[in-house]
């Protein structure tokens, strides 16, 4: 499986010459059909808060974003899966890029949002990783992606 967290050239420019390289049997996100990130894909499961999936030992949350989410108009970084796994005792927040409003938001609508690794939204940047979320996961590991020469500094020394 392969999860696309959103519409961003760094998060999906890969996206189609990953999927034109290796067997993928379901791919998750929130970006719309038939988009050129996804060619080659016909059918594309959306990333919808309240899904949840099995894979062995391995059970899935998508947390981001609601269903309304799709009938408005947001920003490509609002609409990020926001997905929780699991695995025996060790849970993951996979974070994408939502804004810190979307944070506050998760954290309020999930009541079991614990995880010891978490990945901090939007790179680190300083429009996330609010305490909200902090609080509500009590991570013992966080970790960002960081682009090499990205010109906006992420992670940001005051969320690291």
């Amino acid at each position: 499986g392969m999860i696309i967290s959103h519409l961003d050239q760094y998060h999906s420019g890969g996206a189609a010459a990953v999927l034109r390289g290796i067997e993928v049997r379901r791919v998750l996100s929130s970006i719309p059909p038939r988009h050129a990130a996804l060619v080659g894909r016909e059918v594309v499961e959306r990333c919808e808060a309240g899904d949840t999936r099995q894979s062995g030992t391995m059970a899935l949350q998508v947390l981001h974003p609601p269903a309304a989410d799709y009938e408005r108009s947001v920003s490509t970084n609002a609409m990020s899966c926001v997905v929780r796994g699991q695995v025996g005792s060790v849970a993951v927040l996979l974070t994408g890029d939502i804004p810190a409003d979307r944070e506050v938001a998760v954290a309020a609508r999930t009541p079991a949002l614990p995880a010891q690794l978490l990945m901090a939204p939007h790179h680190g940047s300083r429009s996330s990783s609010s305490p909200a979320l902090l609080d509500a996961v009590a991570p013992s590991i966080v970790f960002s992606q960081a682009v090499y020469l990205n010109r906006y500094g992420h992670p940001d020394p005051g969320v690291r």
